[in-house]
């Protein structure tokens, strides 16, 4: 199978402008041996479905014996964005941290003071 039918191959599974976060899978290189089938992932992009096909056929390991690899649509409903959540979150613990650091260094004080 060539490149240019490898491409209708994969166009005819999703709209070419649907854009969304795509997994590449290769081509399981033991097809022809049988047994256990595997499919490497090779990378997960975002972009419209007719530029991953592009890029897709570009990466060394998505043809193996010739029909080439997959494209699946990642659903990012699970996905969450950490970025906002770890900024916010790092704030909080750190403003956290500095008050029970404050804490401390005022019940040192006071033991201190009974000490004395």
């Amino acid at each position: 199978m060539d490149k240019d039918e490898v491409r209708t191959r994969l166009l005819s599974k999703y709209p070419p402008t649907q854009s969304g976060m795509w997994k590449i899978l290769g081509e399981d290189p033991n097809c022809d041996f049988g047994g256990s089938h595997h499919e490497p992932e090779l990378e997960i992009v975002t972009g419209e479905y007719r530029n991953v096909v592009e890029y897709a056929l570009c990466i060394k390991d998505f043809f193996s014996w010739g029909r080439g690899g997959r494209i699946v649509e990642v659903k990012n409903n699970n996905l969450k964005n950490i970025d906002n959540f770890m900024s916010n979150e790092m704030i909080r613990l750190e403003s956290r941290r500095n008050q029970l650091q404050n804490e401390l260094l005022e019940i040192d004080k006071q033991i201190l003071n009974l000490k004395r």
